[in-house]
């Protein structure tokens, strides 16, 4: 819903859901891989908003979102070597 609001140029609702979906994501029990993926997709939304249509010298969210796809992929290697081992 987040990424169609964004290709749709629909900023107000892009910027809406997102609270929603941060309020979601920060309630989500697990910290699993779901979760961060999900997490990923949220800030590489936000960041590509920021840095082409708010302000370009926020470069935290760029930070996150490099830790959340590391941690995504983290998580799906140490599931892959259980399930291996």
């Amino acid at each position: 819903m987040l990424e169609a609001a964004f290709q749709d140029n629909q900023f107000n609702l892009l910027t809406n859901r997102a609270k929603l979906l941060a309020k979601k994501l920060e309630a989500y029990p697990y910290r699993d891989s779901e979760y961060q993926y999900a997490q990923y997709r949220y800030l590489n939304t936000i960041a590509y908003y920021n840095t082409h249509h708010e302000d370009r010298s926020k470069t935290d969210s760029l930070q996150e979102l490099s830790e959340a796809i590391d941690k995504f992929f983290l998580l799906e290697k140490l599931a892959q070597l259980r399930n291996d081992g």
